[in-house]
């Protein structure tokens, strides 16, 4: 895993030298390592998962426009206005890719879907678009 990716808070999977895992925090970047709250070696990204989102303080909400699937919402405030931060899921347009995530930013991607694998992209893009950390709830 690439540390330029990372940003300080994003949660990872830190690996020790006996394989052991532990869900962790990033606390520092180096060009070369990352350093975690328990300060293992390696990390890896952690999958966006449902439960992940859950984890994130995103609730689930039923199909959307019509489509088979799910989106999921999660609030916040921006200057006293509350906004909705909205993740979608296996929607009936996109059926071979129904385990993966993604936001419609139709203002700034041409395709108009920007599709998530992993827990710190969500974290990273979430905040750029909020200004706003998530946190495990």
């Amino acid at each position: 895993m690439d540390a330029k990716e990372l940003r300080v808070g994003n949660f990872v999977t830190a690996i020790r030298c006996d394989n052991s895992q532990i869900i962790d925090q990033v606390k520092q970047l180096h060009e070369s390592y990352v350093v975690t709250k328990f300060d293992w070696g390696k990390v890896e990204p952690i999958p966006l998962t449902e439960e992940w989102l859950t984890k994130l303080g995103f609730e689930q909400m039923s199909s959307y426009c019509g489509c088979d699937g799910y989106h999921w919402v999660i609030n916040y405030e921006v200057d006293n206005e509350k906004n909705d931060f909205t993740m979608f899921m296996g929607v009936e347009y996109e059926k071979d890719k129904s385990n993966k995530f993604f936001i419609e930013p139709f203002e700034i991607m041409s395709s108009g879907k920007l599709f998530i694998k992993h827990v710190h992209q969500l974290q990273n893009l979430y905040f750029a678009l909020t200004g706003e950390e998530l946190e495990i709830k």
